[in-house]
This record gives structure tokens, C-alpha cells and sequence, in this order.
């Protein structure tokens, strides 16, 4: 992480954003090293996995450690991710009272006054299984997953679907 080209290479974060969210992650959400793997080190597995969408082979190559202790880790911070997702993905306004200002300025966005957001989706490539790679299959035969994203008006994930 001393080199910030490498890191971003790496992890697609710099090191500040990495420190952070180790901070983040042990501080509220219990994500800390053993004898044998640190929190940091956790979160650097974890980082590059993601980050290189890989399999893991490659991670226990680069940090070298078992399958089964990269495994172990990743899930361990892959739920912590998903409870932090689940705190952060949230609508500003429960109730959806308020109106946005920029619905408000001209007659051309009358219709959307009472609406929440906006709705797309797309697909990310993945590595799949050998078992559920054909129902991964998008039409041009890769490995993809359909995500479905809701934003409110000032472009805040809302919901996030990838089912």
C-alpha cells in the first residue's frame, strides 16, 4: 500500500479509503485478525478478490495462505460488508414526504412530483461455478449477473438488487 498506483491497481481504492474502511469495519462491525491473519489483511483478501474478480486460487497465491483461510476470511468480511450495505442503502426519508426542489422548479417534471427516484439495471460480469454458469449466461455467452439499482433524486442508492 506504499505505492498509491500499485494500491489503486490493486484494490481499486487508495490506501486512505482502505484505512478507513478497516476502521470502519473493526470499530462497528467486529472485523479483527487472529493469530494468524490480521484485520487488515482480512480486508486486503477480500479488496483483491473483488477487485481483480478472481478466483480463489489467486488470492491464496498472493497472500499465501490456505483456500480455506482465504475462504474463511472473505465470508467473514464479506458479511460484515452486507451489514454495512444494509446501514448505509437507505432512503433519507423513510416516508417518502418530501419533494426534491429540482421537481419543483418547472411544469416539465409535473408528473414525477410524487416519485422516489429513478430505477435501472445492468449486468456485471462475474466468475461463476461450473454448476451455475449456464443460467450466468447473458446473450452473448459471458458470465454476468443482472443488478437492479434505485437512486433517489440526488443520485443516493436506495435499494440494490442482484437477483
Amino acid at each position: 500500500m506504499a505505492n498509491p498506483r500499485q494500491c489503486k491497481s490493486m484494490f481499486r481504492l487508495k490506501a486512505e479509503q482502505i484505512y478507513s474502511l478497516h476502521d470502519l469495519l473493526s470499530g462497528k462491525y467486529h472485523i479483527h485478525g487472529s493469530w494468524e491473519v490480521c484485520g487488515l489483511e482480512a480486508l486486503g483478501m477480500f479488496l483483491y478478490t473483488m477487485a481483480g474478480n478472481g478466483p480463489n486460487r489467486d488470492t491464496n497465491n498472493r497472500w499465501v495462505r490456505s483456500s480455506s483461510t482465504v475462504s474463511i476470511y472473505f465470508n467473514r468480511v464479506l458479511n460484515a460488508m452486507h451489514v454495512l450495505a444494509g446501514n448505509i442503502l437507505k432512503p433519507v426519508d423513510p416516508n417518502f414526504t418530501y419533494t426534491h426542489p429540482r421537481l419543483l422548479e418547472g411544469n416539465k417534471f409535473r408528473p414525477f412530483y410524487d416519485s422516489v427516484g429513478a430505477v435501472d439495471g445492468t449486468h456485471v460480469s462475474i466468475v461463476a461455478s461450473v454448476a451455475t454458469s449456464i443460467e450466468n449466461r447473458n446473450r452473448h455467452h459471458v458470465t454476468t449477473r443482472n443488478v437492479l439499482v434505485v437512486c433517489d433524486h440526488d443520485g443516493r442508492v436506495m435499494f440494490l438488487d442482484t437477483e
